[in-house]
């Protein structure tokens, strides 16, 4: 529904969802209001969360058993339902149930806490110890990361990270006591032989040779910094004082001091910085492309250059011509 529908928030209740099954069978299914998906998928969720009660550990395990009860975190276990929940509430603008069940996970220290900020190494990828909610097992991702992102026979033949990292990251600012950690964890910087600064995105993998090694088990879903800022963003409004504290509590874990009290001085300016914040923490975990559809503002190109502005014709992909054919819509 993010990808085919229109952003909750610039909805009403005519705007067109998805077609929704709660039956395993071929039928085709009616074609939902984004708003009915949404309580849809609520009601799901509804479900899960009282089968879940009890279930209380989540446990990670880097290589997969056949143990149901381990490895809780690639199952949809209890925190990943209140996770799915902050997020879905957050899409709809309900921050009091949103902030609810964000909570619900960041109170759940037993079984996570942010990163402490001498490393990345554990969170970068799969298992993600600690910051890990919800995530899907897979053993067999590193070759084809390593081929996309990280072959340089020339300029050109791999993925680049974004071009404008010295400003998302604010390098300029770094000091002995605040550098952020994702700067260099995630990116690598090279220069082409035309003198053309790009980088490489290493956050799964820093070379081709750890294809042999293969530390990328698999992809992580939902980690826990975006509870905090989901929680910090529903708590703006009643209590800045907390929201930026929330904001910050994941700054330091990623080596930085405290936010510049002017990048936060107004809801406006807050949000401009929650989505740099997002942007910076969540490459290579699909979310950016939801966040920058959330806030709906003008954004830049990778190279930080074009401008484009919020439409449906990029937030809002076509439809598949099969679904057309065949999904009696």
């Amino acid at each position: 529904v993010r990808l085919f529908a229109e952003d909750y928030g610039q909805s009403n209740a005519s705007t067109r969802g998805i077609p929704y099954s709660t039956s395993f069978d071929l039928n085709n299914k009616k074609l939902l209001t984004l708003h009915k998906t949404y309580e849809a998928i609520l009601s799901d969720l509804d479900k899960a969360e009282e089968l879940l009660k009890n279930d209380n550990i989540v446990n990670v395990e880097t290589t997969a058993s056949s143990d149901y009860l381990k490895g809780r975190a690639v199952f949809f276990n209890k925190y990943a339902v209140a996770a799915t929940k902050a997020r879905v509430y957050y899409a709809m603008g309900d921050e009091a149930n949103a902030a609810k069940y964000a909570k619900q996970v960041i109170d759940a220290t037993n079984n996570f806490s942010l990163k402490k900020y001498s490393s990345l190494s554990d969170v970068k990828r799969f298992p993600a110890a600690g910051e890990l909610i919800f995530g899907l097992y897979n053993n067999t991702l590193s070759s084809t990361i390593s081929t996309l992102f990280l072959s340089q026979t020339a300029r050109g033949t791999f993925t680049e990270g974004r071009r404008d990292l010295e400003n998302l990251y604010e390098t300029s600012a770094f000091s002995a006591t605040s550098t952020d950690l994702r700067y260099t964890g995630y990116y690598r910087q090279n220069t082409t032989p035309d003198g053309l600064k790009t980088y490489s995105f290493v956050r799964f993998l820093e070379s081709d040779a750890q294809v042999n090694s293969n530390p990328l088990q698999g992809l992580t879903l939902i980690r826990l910094p975006e509870m905090y800022y989901i929680l910090s963003e529903c708590t703006y409004d009643s209590n800045k004082t907390e929201a930026v504290r929330l904001l910050n509590e994941v700054r330091k874990s990623r080596g930085l001091e405290d936010v510049d009290s002017a990048k936060v001085a107004t809801r406006e300016a807050f949000n401009k910085e929650m989505l740099r914040e997002r942007m910076r923490e969540m490459p290579g975990e699909g979310q950016t492309f939801y966040a920058l559809k959330h806030y709906n503002k003008a954004f830049t190109d990778f190279r930080g250059i074009t401008t484009r502005q919020p439409s449906n014709s990029i937030f809002v992909l076509p439809w598949p011509e099969t679904e057309k054919e065949f999904g009696g819509q």
